[in-house]
């Protein structure tokens, strides 16, 4: 079927791959699906929000970068299926290249279907308002060895996520949600305080197909969270779990001590956590040590 692009008042219309400086100078929204990418975005001054799925991309994921940083006043970017696309036209470098872009206007950006990579190449390149509310959704696919030794959420970010997301480190709360044993999802999902002027949201998603590796992974994303969070003035933090086996190594101290200002936590149901390696970490003057991390539960 035909493409769309919306003008202001609503209209719909076919979408082209020519748009034209001047012809629509007081566009605010853009949406386009499987339509090329080429265009240079400042030719919308107005623009506020911009939704693009599957496009076909001529432009390196750099120079869409580029090419936003001169929207002044976007507010809400939806981008699915494109970013890997742009990717493919120029591998992001290692470091990245180019300065940061800031988006002082922006409140949405939802990513979907990249890898982890390329979310975090992209993000590498904003900086972004602590109010931001930011949603990623990995791909389905299977766990690797690298998984494993790193953790999967950091590698959604950049190397400095404090920089481009200052709303990891103004967090006040932290909800991990753990189904893997049922239907593979793992949400890890961190906000500002409710109340909070600058209250923002960080919301990562991850689908994981089943394994029949022996090797738990529970652990693997609560050191993910202590990578993320460490200092973060976090009170209030979340598990809901969901599957049978007991026995899960979990660096439980490291946990505990990354998050100094932790008042609440909530654990749910708990099935083979609440162990006593748990109970001694909370307890006051509880140190990290290499042989704690991954007690036996």
């Amino acid at each position: 079927g035909p493409d769309w692009w919306m003008l202001p008042n609503g209209v719909e219309g076919p979408a082209t791959s020519d748009l034209m400086p001047g012809l629509c100078p007081q566009l605010h929204s853009l949406s386009l699906t499987k339509i090329s990418l080429s265009q240079d975005f400042g030719i919308f001054p107005q623009l506020r929000s911009l939704f693009l799925v599957s496009c076909r991309c001529s432009l390196s994921l750099d120079q869409f970068v580029d090419a936003i940083s001169v929207c002044a006043h976007l507010e809400e970017l939806f981008l699915c299926d494109v970013l890997d696309r742009m990717a493919n036209v120029s591998p992001p470098p290692q470091p990245p290249r180019g300065s940061r872009t800031t988006l002082t206007h922006m409140k949405t950006i939802t990513l979907r279907m990249a890898s982890c990579q390329n979310y975090a190449h992209f993000l590498s390149r904003l900086i972004l308002p602590t109010s931001v509310y930011i949603s990623m959704r990995g791909q389905q696919r299977k766990w690797t060895d690298e998984d494993q030794r790193e953790g999967l959420f950091p590698r959604f970010l950049p190397p400095t996520p404090s920089v481009s997301l200052p709303v990891i480190m103004n967090a006040t709360s932290i909800r991990l949600i753990f189904r893997e044993a049922y239907s593979g999802q793992v949400k890890l999902s961190a906000r500002v305080k409710q109340g909070d002027p600058t209250r923002g949201e960080l919301s990562l998603t991850h689908r994981m197909e089943r394994s029949e590796s022996k090797e738990p992974r529970f652990p693997v994303y609560a050191s993910g969270i202590v990578t993320i969070f460490r200092g973060a003035p976090v009170t209030h933090f979340e598990i809901s779990l969901e599957f049978s086996e007991r026995d899960r190594r979990v660096p439980w101290t490291d946990l505990f001590s990354a998050l100094p200002a932790l008042e609440c936590l909530e654990m749910i149901p708990g099935w083979g956590l609440a162990g006593p390696s748990m109970w001694e970490a909370l307890r006051p003057g509880a140190s990290c040590s290499g042989s704690d991390r991954g007690a036996l539960l």
